[in-house]
């Protein structure tokens, strides 16, 4: 459970920073798109912006994706890294206890 958590609440991080990066860059887009509006056509601006507003999607599922992808790829690194630990000693050791030793059930 409370690895869940912990994982709900970096993907909300994730999703958090990537809005705000987003909301900048739509920011700068749009006051470059005002500075220059001289120069450009309605159309065109249209299209920069129809399009600077869709990258906070496309961002935000990027940075989703690559986080599940991260999260998946860590059991197949923690088996390859358990397939190189030395082996321990054996648990029971032969010979340290007689095999005839509970002779009896008294103390």
């Amino acid at each position: 459970m409370e690895t869940m958590f912990c994982g709900e609440l970096a993907s909300q991080w994730f999703s958090f920073r990537i809005q705000m990066i987003s909301a900048f860059m739509l920011l700068v887009t749009t006051m470059s798109l005002v500075y220059m509006r001289s120069y450009l056509s309605a159309g065109l601006v249209g299209l920069v912006f129809q399009y600077a507003l869709q990258i906070t999607d496309q961002l935000e599922s990027v940075v989703q994706m690559w986080s599940q992808l991260e999260t998946a790829m860590v059991a197949p690194e923690r088996v390859a890294e358990y397939n190189n630990v030395v082996q321990e000693a054996p648990r029971v050791v032969s010979g340290a206890v007689p095999s005839s030793w509970p002779e009896s059930l008294t103390m």
